[in-house]
């Protein structure tokens, strides 16, 4: 799989974690790994405290996909340093790892996070939570209703993912101290922001799947800014059929975005004269 992510190494993540570690020395430390990305793959090799989160009646046939909470050991440095690279070299630049600091344990953070493994929306459906998808996270941070993310981060000091540039930063908390519900229901508004935000990485998937020679091998967090951008230009214009903002991108790609300012293909676009799922068809005027 391509993921839109670059990837600095594990002895630059290494630095980085261990001086944010030190800033907080009396808190728990607990890294959260999405096993669902090393499906039919090589698994982590952990020796320490791990907690399945999907160890329960409701998530137990997806056990092997499911977000596993390690313990750190920051007591000692040297155990520390070689639990972080294990974990940095693992991952790799794959949207999987982040890390938790929080007066409380890894199995109590699971027990708290168990009643959100899946959410519903307004009329009925259930879909699971990606809470370890370092791609999903800033999402559910702006997306989640308020009191929805207080419950899944209130344990919480710090959250800490590996962002698009590849370092670690640290996603917002919940700065409210409202009720934590018991499940978690989203509304017309926040699912369609959820797909939103959600989109480059899925028109990335499509353009890897269909034209690989048009998606980076380098410069990764520059190309999904890229893409959201020519996203954005799509709902701009209105342009909704997933095939259609593929095109858009496309045509993007191949003419480091000049065309798109092109005002004849911004009529075309305002016009909505061809079939949904066909644009492409009506883009190749535009490519030298």
């Amino acid at each position: 799989m391509y993921f839109a992510n670059d990837y600095l190494g594990a002895w630059e993540l290494l630095d980085h974690a261990l001086s944010i570690i030190a800033e907080r020395p009396a808190l728990n430390w607990i890294a959260v790994v999405d096993q669902a990305f090393d499906y039919q793959a090589a698994p982590l090799r952990w020796r320490s405290e791990s907690v399945c989160l999907y160890d329960n009646d409701l998530m137990q046939q997806f056990a092997k996909l499911s977000p596993v909470l390690l313990a750190l050991p920051t007591a000692e440095p040297e155990p520390l340093r070689k639990a972080l690279v294990t974990l940095f070299a693992h991952c790799e630049g794959r949207p999987m790892l982040s890390l938790i600091a929080s007066e409380h344990s890894a199995m109590e953070i699971a027990e708290a996070w168990r009643p959100f493994q899946k959410v519903k929306t307004d009329d009925g459906q259930l879909f699971v939570l990606r809470l370890a998808d370092t791609r999903v996270l800033p999402a559910l941070a702006v997306a989640l209703p308020p009191a929805a993310w207080h419950g899944l981060t209130h344990q919480f000091a710090a959250w800490y993912i590996i962002n698009r540039s590849g370092d670690l930063e640290n996603i917002p908390l919940a700065e409210t101290d409202a009720e934590i519900p018991d499940e978690i229901t989203l509304d017309a508004e926040a699912v369609a922001m959820m797909l939103d935000l959600g989109q480059p990485d899925a028109v990335i998937a499509a353009l890897h799947e269909k034209t690989p020679d048009l998606v980076p091998d380098s410069q990764r967090a520059q190309f999904y800014q890229r893409i959201t951008d020519i996203c954005a230009y799509a709902k701009q214009y209105r342009v909704e059929s997933f095939q259609d903002i593929v095109a858009l991108a496309i045509l993007g790609c191949l003419t480091n975005n000049e065309a798109l300012a092109d005002p004849k293909l911004q009529q075309l676009l305002e016009q909505h004269k061809w079939e949904q799922g066909s644009l492409i068809s009506e883009l190749e005027a535009y490519v030298e």
